[in-house]
């Protein structure tokens, strides 16, 4: 289930972001994913950005810092 957490951004899982493949109406622009697995059914004209983060593990500063200023850039 895709959530809104603020004007043009949203929360969902993998599944969420594979049902994109298959219908589009939210018209979203960028998908990034933050997990291990990459997303296998695209969207002909969506952007996607994966950044393969293990579970269960910290995650280091630096690579946070760079999820954020990739959502920031994306989300204008």
């Amino acid at each position: 289930m895709i959530t809104s957490v603020w004007d043009r951004l949203f929360i969902g899982g993998l599944a969420d972001t594979e049902e994109l493949a298959g219908s589009h109406p939210l018209g979203i622009a960028t998908v990034i994913t933050v997990c291990r697995e990459t997303v296998r059914a695209r969207t002909e004209g969506v952007n996607y950005l994966h950044f393969p983060v293990p579970e269960s593990r910290p995650l280091p500063v630096g690579r946070f810092d760079g999820f954020i200023d990739t959502l920031r850039e994306n989300i204008r």
